[in-house]
């Protein structure tokens, strides 16, 4: 029997699956390693204040911080009775960091106010974080099914830093349409990277932390919608001297 070109009930067929003496058989056997499984969770504590305040006609904002505490780790399935303390942490991906992120977003009026016609000049700025996963952190090696390399994971992988500000022009003609352009950058440090490792015949992957890395860009945009030549405007709501949102503490763990 050709295997590749039976059917799913010839192969399992009793004859295939009986043990007969001087007949042949199908075994399966268990042959994955204790030690590419893992164990892990991931809990985030977070909190934000905000508050939105307008200065004039014409400037505007809001400032905000967010204070996050994260907390990880993932270790191997492997028999480590026999590790040393210096093993044990070397094969056991462990997170535990606390951070502020600030924000502010400013809006500014320029020439005419105007209801309908008018040109804003918006400026923000954020820091953000990337946290690794799971299987980055892990202290063992996987098959990628989608790039048929293997991907070792980094147990001293850290938190990548993001420091981003925008830049943004944007035009209002008439009701219903906007042309706007603007540029970006980010900063980021410690981001997390893949690199190639040569060993033979086989792809293996590789993940690193860099120092530092940059990236820069610009976006143009134009939206019209239909429909909205003839509509009348509707007068501007009153927007409060200021405003302050605070909010509760909360969790999140997406590892029951």
């Amino acid at each position: 029997m050709t295997i590749s070109k039976a059917s799913p009930s010839l192969y399992f067929s009793d004859p295939n699956l009986v043990v007969s003496q001087g007949g042949d058989f199908i075994q399966t056997n268990n042959v994955s390693n204790p030690s590419n499984s893992d164990a892990g969770f991931l809990n985030v504590l977070g909190t934000y204040a905000m508050l939105d305040a307008r200065v004039n006609e014409r400037l505007s904002g809001n400032m905000g911080l967010r204070m996050e505490s994260a907390s990880m780790r993932i270790e191997s399935n492997r028999d480590t009775s026999d590790q040393t303390a210096e093993q044990l942490a070397r094969n056991t991906g462990t997170l535990e960091e606390t951070n502020l992120l600030p924000s502010l977003n400013l809006t500014y009026i320029l020439g005419k106010v105007d209801p309908i016609r008018t040109t804003n000049l918006r400026a923000a700025y954020s820091k953000t974080l990337a946290r690794p996963v799971f299987r980055e952190k892990a202290p063992f090696r996987g098959f990628d099914f989608e790039t048929l390399q293997t991907l070792k994971g980094n147990p001293g992988l850290g938190q990548t830093r993001i420091d981003n500000v925008d830049l943004k022009l944007e035009h209002y003609p008439t009701l219903g349409e906007m042309v706007s352009a603007g540029v970006f950058y980010k900063h980021f440090a410690d981001p997390i990277e893949q690199t190639q490792v040569s060993g033979g015949c086989e792809r293996r992957a590789h993940l690193v932390q860099r120092p530092l890395r940059r990236h820069h860009g610009d976006r143009v945009r134009r939206q019209k919608e239909p429909g909205q030549r003839h509509q009348r405007a509707l007068p501007p709501r009153p927007v409060p001297f200021w405003k302050c949102d605070v909010h509760p503490l909360c969790r999140q763990n997406p590892r029951g």
